[in-house]
């Protein structure tokens, strides 16, 4: 799949969205796009731009999983994340059914209900929690709501899709 110059062009408007002032995450992204010897989907574009990426820059801004991720893991690492909503509790969920010692607790069906509801906590607080998927793995991370649609129309040209999770 090569990404012509309009695709290109919205992936970069999304990095500036999710990770304004950021020009490790925009030659991130660049550097994606043109390596050669492997050919990325767009989402495969934009989560290496966005996740690991900006650590000394202004903080990452998108966490990548496997799709076996539990609800601890997923905790874990939205909380670090640089746009991680603040005053934002975790109460919401029952966290005493699950242990760290009992991986057969957490159900990975039970992951769209648990991002469901992370989505509409977030939202009350005036965040989207947004995901890319990709074939055996995913990523999340927050945006504010007044830039969510703004996010997804240029996703579109992307020919990507930013997901809400609500």
């Amino acid at each position: 799949m090569t990404i012509g110059r309009e695709q290109r062009a919205a992936l970069t408007e999304i990095v500036a969205i999710l990770a304004p002032c950021s020009d490790r995450a925009q030659l991130s992204l660049a550097r994606a796009l043109d390596d050669t010897s492997k050919v990325p989907t767009p989402a495969e574009a934009l989560s290496d731009a966005l996740e690991g990426t900006l650590e000394n820059d202004i903080g990452r801004v998108m966490a990548g999983f496997d799709w076996k991720a539990e609800a601890l893991e997923i905790r874990e690492s939205l909380s670090t994340l640089a746009t991680f909503p603040q005053g934002f509790s975790w109460e919401w969920y029952d966290w005493s059914e699950l242990d760290d010692e009992d991986d057969d607790l957490w159900d990975p069906d039970d992951r769209n209900d648990f991002l469901r509801s992370l989505g509409r906590h977030s939202f009350e607080l005036g965040f989207a929690l947004i995901g890319l998927d990709g074939a055996d793995w995913f990523s999340l991370g927050f945006v504010k709501a007044e830039k969510f649609q703004r996010l997804q129309d240029v996703a579109r040209k992307a020919r990507t899709s930013l997901n809400p999770c609500y």
